[in-house]
Formats: C-alpha cells, sequence, structure tokens
C-alpha cells in the first residue's frame, strides 16, 4: 500500500493499521511542539488532534484539556480561512 504525502498510517491498540488524511500541520513555538490534525476519510466530520516528535518519530493523541482547547482554537482558525467546507471537517 503507497500512502501519499497528505495521509499517515497509525497502528490502533489492536494492532490495525488505520490511514488517516493529514488536514495540516502546526508547530507551537512556546511548547517547541508539533501538531497534526487528521480525520479518517471514511468519517470527515471527526478531526483528530496528535502532537508529534519527529526526532522520536513519535505521535500521542492530545488528551490534555487545556492543549486541547488551544488545538481546537487553531483549527477552527484554520476552517474560517481555508475554502475548504464545514461540513466536510470538523
Amino acid at each position: 500500500m503507497n500512502l501519499k504525502d497528505d495521509e499517515i498510517m497509525i497502528e490502533d491498540d489492536e494492532g490495525r493499521q488505520i490511514i488517516y488524511k493529514i488536514l495540516f500541520t502546526y508547530t507551537h513555538d512556546e511548547r517547541k511542539k508539533n501538531y497534526l490534525f487528521a480525520y479518517l476519510e471514511s468519517d470527515p466530520d471527526d478531526v483528530y488532534i496528535f502532537s508529534y516528535d519527529e526526532t522520536n518519530q513519535s505521535l500521542e493523541v492530545v488528551s490534555d484539556e487545556e492543549e486541547f482547547l488551544e488545538c481546537s482554537d487553531i483549527l477552527n482558525d484554520f476552517l474560517k480561512d481555508t475554502e475548504i467546507e464545514v461540513e466536510a471537517v470538523h
């Protein structure tokens, strides 16, 4: 299976490989953290927010409430400033 530049494959807890479409990435300069916003092609209404470390090649779902709310604001700003249909990606 070949992945496109706008896709990432993540293995879930049960060992299944899931392909997410990458909406965009964001770097928080003060936190020195990178974030990846992605969705499943079969369910574009749900956007997943991950933090990632390129050096260690690790990816984690954002679970800290303050961090999640901040990332949600960034997502909302992104959606306002793009031509992506809001119904397609929340």
